[in-house]
């Protein structure tokens, strides 16, 4: 929900404390915006490069190359932008988000995350190593969790008969020198009824103010990777392995002064739950989803619901590693996603904000 769109002035770069210039914005982007932008619960599309499904006027947000070789970026510029307090700004599309404006206050959530297997906006188009399932057997092995900051976890064996797929290793570099999010989870499978997806990556996001930054202690800003989607269980006695979790993404704030008292977070998904299909290895049913790598502890893999499934790994924050997926006799569980990136660049006024992983 746009809440406000009030024009005052043309955006002029040189008049107040410069970014110089915004990373990952080529010299040749013109800046130039008027108006100040007060966000209320909404979508943010990159890809349509719309606001709940409506185009915004005078070019504030629009498609732009990434300084160097990376992949293209969406630009909203404004002159000041805000973020209500309690609103959820949601970020989709194929293209990370560069926020640019003199000021840009956070009450709310501004979040690129993945949406469960739905990778982030900017999110790397590479995923860990799939599940195996050995044909003639019912036993699958769990897909391996994404990477980018840190590695993702291993999918669990299938001690019977298949390796787990392989975790994503570490992607990029700590500086993001170029603006892309997390890999995805690799897939979990099964013999029969479909794929278990690994959760998507999560997105890239950047924040850039001449003047100032500031979240406020209810404000976040994230960029999680999704949980992995459980094992299915296919109703004629077979199931299957967990898929990994998503890896968290990338987030860059730079202004000459951040305030910082709330949270900024981009940690990787759990991975998903082996299943289970037959009644003499106990419960039967799909494995669970991983948590997705939204909230402040380490997003926890998906429960198996009988012995012969493993449980899925923990996402991983940066402190802690992610989790490989639990072996099994039949159905691993998946790995967990890789912990993103954050870089924040300014004079920051710590409030008893809480980053994680740590920034660089």
């Amino acid at each position: 929900m746009l809440l406000a769109l009030a024009a005052c002035g043309r955006w002029d770069f040189d008049e107040r404390a410069p970014l110089q210039p915004p990373a990952h914005v080529p010299d040749s982007v013109t800046l130039d915006s008027d108006g100040e932008l007060v966000l209320g619960t909404s979508v943010i599309d990159t890809t349509a490069l719309t606001i709940d499904g409506a185009p915004l006027s005078r070019g504030q947000l629009v498609a732009i190359p990434q300084l160097g070789a990376g992949p293209e970026l969406a630009l909203l510029q404004a002159q000041r932008i805000t973020i209500a307090d309690g609103a959820v700004v949601r970020v989709s599309g194929v293209r990370g988000l560069v926020i640019l404006a003199h000021s840009v206050d956070i009450g709310g959530t501004l979040d690129a995350s993945a949406a469960a297997v739905t990778a982030g906006p900017g999110a790397a188009a590479i995923k860990a190593a799939n599940g195996v399932h050995e044909i003639g057997n019912v036993c699958d092995s769990g897909g391996g969790g994404g990477g980018h900051g840190t590695a993702g976890g291993t999918g669990g064996d299938s001690s019977t008969c298949t390796f787990g797929g392989a975790g994503g290793g570490v992607i990029g570099d700590d500086a993001l020198t170029v603006l892309v999010g997390g890999a995805s989870g690799g897939d979990g499978v099964t013999g029969a009824c479909g794929i278990p997806p690994g959760g998507g990556g999560g997105g890239a996001l950047q924040v850039s103010a001449s003047e100032r930054v500031s979240i406020a202690p209810a404000g976040a800003v994230l960029a999680g990777g999704g949980g992995g989607t459980g094992g299915l269980e296919c109703g004629d006695g077979d199931a299957g392995s967990g898929g990994g979790g998503g890896a968290g993404g990338a987030i860059y704030i730079e202004a000459p002064t951040v305030m910082l008292e709330g949270m900024v977070l981009a940690h990787g998904g759990g991975g998903g739950a082996g299943g289970n299909g037959l009644t003499q290895n106990g419960p039967v049913g799909k494995g669970g989803d991983g948590a997705p790598g939204t909230s402040r502890g380490a997003a926890a893999g998906g429960v198996a619901p009988a012995p012969n499934a493993g449980t899925g790994g923990t996402g991983a924050t940066g402190a802690l590693a992610a989790g490989n997926g639990m072996t099994s006799s039949n159905n691993g569980g998946g790995g967990g996603g890789g912990a993103g990136r954050i870089v924040i660049i300014g004079d920051v006024i710590d409030l008893r904000g809480f980053v994680s992983p740590v920034a660089r």
